[in-house]
């Protein structure tokens, strides 16, 4: 942020532009950044140091923090040509190691990719939860893989990323007010059905999948509008019911329609990257939920009994999500 509160975003072409080939030993980020001719790079800092300074902090050797102190008089021009003097920096520590070289080409193009999604929606995503998730992705993609495939290299390992994806969207707890009311409605915490808690835990995690699904919408070319809704669906578009109630009608329509714990034709079409994919995930962060929370033994249930519980409300959260896409677009 700058001294004034506002969030300062580096312009994304410049980046880009330093990242179009891969790092070798002697990289001039200034230069690809077409900036040699208003900057002159030095590895020494001078005094007094106008744009900002900031501490360095590592834990163990997956987790890096740069505590960055900005001057209130600080211009978006200072903050890029410092960072950029930061990137060389460090590329020039790591020149003679080229894995060092490849994996910190990858931590910038994913960190790129992940403020496209527009997963990242708050400033803890932005500043833990998105660097994070970028050094991940680099350490376990190869570079190769990202300069020679023509479609999104995220592809490459679709469920992971979906995984990934899921992670920051559940830890940003970012809601719709309409699911919000929905829920505190349908899952109420003073019930007397206990389970209540934790069939609103699967509700929450079926949508946050859809949310998290929406993220690779423009990696893999998916609007909403080009599909042909069914006429059940349009029947209740075309009611004169408030937004609200479109959405809860088309959400528990959609639900009826599809299997206990799988998700099926009826959002087939509305799945952004195959719901082939998606299931196999559905099914694992269920079970992973129900060992997570003890849900069958905690309320001595069957097992045929939770896979019918979770699975349901897992895919009405699911279907809610979608049925705000279907109602916001139509």
């Amino acid at each position: 942020r700058d001294g004034q509160g506002r969030v300062v975003v580096l312009p994304v072409f410049n980046v880009q532009k330093i990242i179009s080939m891969k790092f070798e030993g002697k990289t001039d980020c200034f230069e690809r950044a077409e900036l040699a001719d208003i900057i002159t790079y030095s590895n020494q800092s001078g005094y007094p140091i106008i744009s900002f300074t900031g501490e360095y902090y590592s834990k163990e050797s997956s987790s890096r923090i740069i505590n960055t102190n900005f001057p209130y008089d600080i211009t978006e021009q200072q903050v890029l040509y410092s960072s950029i003097g930061l990137l060389q920096y460090a590329l020039d520590k790591c020149s003679r190691n080229q894995d060092d070289l490849d994996i910190a080409w990858k931590l910038i193009y994913f960190l790129i990719e992940g403020y496209k999604s527009n997963s990242m929606n708050d400033i803890r995503s932005l500043t833990f939860l998105l660097p994070e998730t970028a050094y991940i992705r680099a350490l376990e993609i190869d570079i190769n893989e990202i300069l020679n495939e023509k479609s999104n290299p995220l592809n490459a390992d679709a469920a992971d990323c979906i995984f990934q994806a899921y992670q920051v969207v559940s830890g940003s707890n970012k809601m719709s007010s309409t699911v919000l009311r929905y829920r505190a409605k349908n899952y109420p915490m003073k019930s007397d059905f206990l389970q209540n808690r934790y069939l609103g835990g699967f509700f929450t995690l079926g949508y946050n999948l859809r949310v998290a699904e929406e993220t690779f919408s423009d990696d893999y070319s998916f609007d909403i509008k080009n599909i042909k809704h069914n006429k059940d669906t349009l029947a209740i578009l075309h009611t004169d019911k408030p937004r609200e109630d479109k959405i809860e009608l088309i959400a528990e329509y959609k639900e009826h329609n599809n299997d206990t714990c799988d998700l099926g034709s009826e959002v087939e079409e509305y799945s952004v990257v195959g719901l082939d994919l998606v299931n196999e995930f559905f099914g694992f962060i269920l079970a992973d939920y129900m060992k997570s929370t003890d849900f069958i033994s905690k309320f001595n249930l069957s097992q045929d009994i939770a896979i019918e519980l979770s699975g349901g409300n897992a895919a009405l959260g699911y279907c809610f999500r979608v049925a705000e896409e279907i109602v916001d677009s139509y």
